[in-house]
């Protein structure tokens, strides 16, 4: 979050404005991110942009974000809306390898992001692939696929968890 602004404070010369700018950019990506998750979920454009726009809109962000100060909050915003739409693609694809590594470079950001916010993040995540490979009867009807898909998400997630160590390591050392 914060060499992805110094980076933009190189083409502004304040970097309270290269804050703005990022935190703008992560609230678009994710009400577009909600947009596509809640899209793919429902199969309906409708509920996808109902979703988004109450997201956009929600009071809640704008609160922890800008009133409480808490900044480096914005990538979440973006990265567990991500990783739940990553799950269910992985869910519905034919091969998901490259989904798969998707989600664990997603989730590696997460926990470089903030180890806090992005290890409930990935948590969440891995909770909700369970849920949603144990549920989902319609593409994945037999148990052997089943136990197949948990394998390879929980693979891809403990890829981003191995993928974020040099950030996270010290912190959980502590």
């Amino acid at each position: 979050y914060y060499t992805v602004i110094a980076i933009v404070s190189f083409l502004f010369q304040n970097v309270w404005e290269a804050v703005k700018v990022v935190q703008l950019g992560l609230h678009v990506l994710s009400v577009l991110i909600v947009f596509l998750y809640a899209r793919n979920l429902t199969k309906s454009r409708y509920a996808g942009l109902a979703a988004a726009f109450a997201l956009g809109f929600a009071f809640y962000r704008y609160h922890t974000n800008f009133y409480l100060g808490r900044l480096n909050m914005g990538p979440t915003f973006v990265i567990f809306p991500l990783q739940l739409y990553l799950v269910d693609r992985f869910i519905t694809a034919k091969d998901g390898r490259r989904i798969g590594v998707a989600l664990a470079f997603v989730s590696a950001a997460g926990f470089s992001a903030h180890a806090v916010y992005g290890g409930f993040g990935g948590l969440f995540a891995a909770l909700y692939a369970g849920v949603r490979v144990l549920v989902q009867s319609t593409v994945l009807n037999a148990p052997g696929k089943k136990i197949s898909a948990l394998a390879q998400l929980a693979l891809w997630f403990g890829m981003g968890v191995l993928a974020s160590l040099f950030y996270t390591l010290p912190a959980f050392i502590e």
